[in-house]
């Protein structure tokens, strides 16, 4: 669970961002962020969906999707399609902060971090000429006892 800090900042970024491009505060959209805050690790739509019944508002998945949506347009929220049937999402509090090791035989998750990441991705832009907005790091394989 995030700090109460950085969960203040994240709804003063989206009640900003909501502002700035036109769309309302709702107490749905807030109650959604704030559930999200209360995730510790990623989240797909189903299971806050199930969270979202327990709490007093009641939403429908259009709302949850499309608050999902302005999340990610806020950079609040990063989709990462891990497994092929749906997107996962994570808050997005730096955009170097990690990346993610995937095992496919069992779909399971290891978030990686390394402090080399952020100075290997600038570098990159760099090189290219580029204004990085996002960064993502996947890597694909199986654990080094499963291969002998």
């Amino acid at each position: 669970m995030m700090t109460e800090k950085l969960q203040k900042k994240l709804q003063l970024q989206f009640e900003e961002w909501l502002k700035a491009s036109g769309h309302k505060k709702t107490p749905e959209r807030m109650a959604i962020l704030n559930l999200i805050c209360e995730e510790n690790s990623h989240f797909n739509l189903e299971t806050l969906q199930e969270k979202m019944k327990q709490k007093p508002y009641r939403v429908s998945r259009a709302t949850l999707y499309n608050t999902l949506r302005l999340l990610q347009e806020a950079g609040i929220v990063i989709p990462h399609r891990i497994q092929s049937h749906c997107n996962e999402y994570e808050i997005s509090t730096d955009p170097f902060c990690h990346g993610h090791i995937i095992c496919p035989g069992d779909a399971s998750l290891i978030e990686c971090k390394h402090p080399a990441l952020e100075k290997i991705v600038k570098e990159i832009c760099a090189a290219h000429s580029i204004s990085l907005s996002r960064f993502a790091l996947y890597i694909w394989g199986y654990p080094a006892r499963d291969r002998d």
